[in-house]
């Protein structure tokens, strides 16, 4: 039987499919984390005609038919997918409101999780497949100037009025200091009770916030936090991808890291980072020491490469405004896209 993306669509209107309930059905959990993608915003829910059609396009996947408009559930894969997909479907009710909402405003009321500019930003280039262009094209339509949300990445989101919603920079929010627990990292279900408390534990010690030592480590594995992961260009291994020369540096080798377990090499994630303790204060900051440890503690408008250079050339994707400047806030852009 073939399924049409209209079909689909449809089949979804007024109601909301629950990443929680695909993550427990039997699928495989690479599917069930595929399926979860189309969660463009990130609220747990697959709700709406973009979403829709974002999970329909990931189903899509499975069907491998060269026709992008439909899926056959007479593929094994494709229908299970399809089945599971029905069975985590809930219908809601729309949102009721007795006063008139600006794009912005009804963005901000149906993502309650939206609390900063970066949120904002993350939103958009998610939803336009990281292209800075077409997030910017996205954001106007809600009227939000995403340009102006660059020099103030960390301020609190404030809509204006129903007439005149605009987004205003405020006050950075900005972190010290552990928290104590964890907030949700990308492809933290990969991790285990024992190695989120032990990050936490060398959070606390090096006065870092855990949530950004784990959107580090979750971008630097992938998100899968694999202790062997291996980039097959450099050598660089493990949870903060260690260079040969600093395994080295730390009494160890990249080989014998790829061998232990999570857990038993966060203590040279720890060793690693000891020397900029207390001084990684932001995202930023938690990447640079990976990244550029010479940009530690120098804030976010801190300019890593310019145009022009070999450093640059090399990190060119990063450059989200195309200014011919790449600010450690740009560069850290996709590891803060980690924290949900």
């Amino acid at each position: 039987m073939k399924i049409t993306q209209r079909q689909f669509t449809e089949q979804l209107n007024g109601k909301a499919v629950s990443v929680h309930d695909l993550k427990q059905s039997n699928l495989t959990s690479s599917t069930e984390n595929q399926l979860a993608r189309a969660d463009l915003n990130n609220d747990g829910f697959i709700q709406g005609e973009e979403e829709a059609k974002a999970l329909f396009k990931q189903i899509d996947h499975y069907d491998r038919n060269g026709d992008a408009n439909s899926i056959s559930t007479n593929n094994e894969n494709v229908l299970k997918a399809h089945q599971a997909v029905l069975g985590a479907t809930k219908s809601v009710e729309a949102p009721r409101s007795n006063t008139a909402r600006t794009g912005l405003q009804q963005l901000l009321a149906d993502n309650p999780s939206l609390q900063t500019n970066q949120d904002l930003i993350n939103l958009f280039m998610k939803r336009s497949g990281n292209n800075w262009n077409k997030a910017a094209t996205a954001a106007k339509r809600h009227g939000v100037d995403i340009n102006s949300l660059v020099g103030n990445r960390e301020g609190r989101i404030q809509a204006g009025s129903a007439d005149n919603t605009t987004v205003r920079p405020a006050e950075p929010v900005r972190h010290t200091a552990s928290t104590g627990r964890i907030g949700n990292v990308a492809g933290m279900e990969n991790t285990s009770p024992a190695f989120r408390q032990k990050v936490v534990e060398v959070a606390d010690r090096l006065k870092m916030d855990p949530t950004h030592l784990m959107a580090v480590m979750s971008f630097e594995t992938g998100e899968t936090f694999s202790s062997s992961v291996k980039n097959r260009h450099t050598g660089a291994t493990g949870l903060i991808q260690f260079m040969p020369k600093t395994a080295r540096n730390l009494g160890t080798s990249t080989s014998a890291l790829a061998q232990m377990s999570p857990e038993r090499q966060l203590d040279y994630v720890e060793k690693y980072l000891e020397p900029y303790a207390g001084k990684m204060n932001s995202v930023e900051d938690a990447y640079m020491a990976v990244l550029w440890p010479a940009a530690v503690g120098d804030g976010p408008n801190r300019v890593l490469f310019k145009r022009g250079t070999r450093t640059y050339r090399q990190n060119s994707g990063l450059d989200i405004n195309n200014n011919g400047h790449i600010t450690a806030r740009e560069a850290a852009n996709k590891v803060r896209a980690k924290i949900r």
